[in-house]
């Protein structure tokens, strides 16, 4: 289910309750830690999506 929602540990949720039901979401407002650049971040963000497979299968290793 975590795959399925591309979920990792420690990401945040969001909850939304409508009736019957509980609707979770990841949080997309990401705090980073001090002195972390917002634009390195994202320059990393990009690199592992499009190094994905590659990644991926190094786990294997």
């Amino acid at each position: 289910m975590l795959k399925t929602a591309n979920l990792a540990f420690e990401d945040e949720l969001e909850a939304d309750f409508k009736s019957e039901e509980i609707i979770l979401r990841k949080n997309k407002n990401v705090k980073l830690h001090k002195g972390v650049d917002a634009e390195f971040m994202e320059m990393l963000s990009d690199v592992i999506k499009k190094h994905d497979e590659a990644f991926k299968g190094l786990v294997d290793r």
